[in-house]
Parts: structure tokens; C-alpha cells; sequence
């Protein structure tokens, strides 16, 4: 059962949509040549994803920073071009260019010189589920499950 203890003491989140418009997500900027990020949604308690707008705005004065945290992310430049550091290997990066990755190894961009870099985060707290319809008497094997790489 996926409940913890906090559930039953916290407010029922009984909002199915939430609109932010341009610009108007909380944004966190990192005064040392940290990139900026907007949440593009929040409030909502016990999410099952972060989306998140980075930009990189400073890439001359960009001091690298690499995270690791538990879930999946979603990464998908819309503007520009980077280099991006998962796991001590390096992935080239275009607009339009997306990647998929287990969040809990080291990652982190890493811009061009002179290129302004923009991008979509998006971070699955949980990892996914996986959905498997038996008939009767069946029984499932890990090759069965499909649980994404």
C-alpha cells in the first residue's frame, strides 16, 4: 500500500488541474552561476513528477554542478545545445533532442561555450509501475513485467 503515516494527518488534494502560465512558475535562482529553474507546477501533495524549465542563460560564467536523486528524469532541450554528464559518460544534446535516465547516478549539463541553453526537466519521484494482466493460472516472470530500463 502506498500510504505513509503524513497522509492521514494532510489535507485531501482534490485539485485535477493546475494552469501556470509563461513565466509565472516559482523560480529558484542560483546567484553563483547556477542555472534558473521554474517549477512549472506545485502544490499538490505527494506528486508523482517534477517538471521543471532550466535555463542556462550564462554559460560562459555556468559553474557545472551534478545532482543524484531517487526516480527517473525526463530531459528535452528546446533551445540550444549541450553536453550532458550521466553516469561518467557524456551525451551530445540538440533542440529536440530528449533523454531518459535513472536519476540516481550523477548527471548533470553541461553547456556549450557562448550557448544559451534552455530545457525541460522532468523528474518521476516514484519509478514506474508495472502494469501486467494475467489470464487464471498464469504466472508472471521478470521478462513479463516491462518495467523500463
Amino acid at each position: 500500500m502506498d500510504v505513509s503515516l503524513a497522509d492521514f494527518f494532510s489535507p485531501a488534494d482534490d485539485r485535477a488541474v493546475q494552469l501556470v502560465r509563461s513565466g509565472r512558475g516559482v523560480r529558484y535562482d542560483q546567484a553563483d552561476g547556477g542555472p534558473v529553474m521554474e517549477a512549472l507546477v506545485g502544490g499538490f501533495n505527494r506528486p508523482k513528477m517534477e517538471p521543471l524549465l532550466v535555463t542556462i542563460g550564462d554559460p560562459d560564467g555556468y559553474r557545472p554542478r551534478f545532482y543524484s536523486h531517487p526516480g527517473r528524469e525526463l530531459i528535452l532541450v528546446l533551445e540550444g545545445e549541450m553536453e550532458y554528464r550521466y553516469a561518467g559518460e557524456k551525451y551530445e544534446l540538440f533542440q529536440g533532442d530528449s533523454l531518459y535516465f535513472d536519476a540516481e547516478h550523477e548527471h548533470g549539463p553541461l553547456p556549450r561555450p557562448g550557448q544559451r541553453v534552455k530545457y525541460l526537466s522532468v523528474l518521476c519521484l516514484f519509478p514506474p509501475l508495472a502494469i501486467l494482466y494475467l489470464l487464471p493460472g498464469q504466472q508472471a516472470t521478470t521478462s513479463d513485467l516491462g518495467v523500463f530500463p
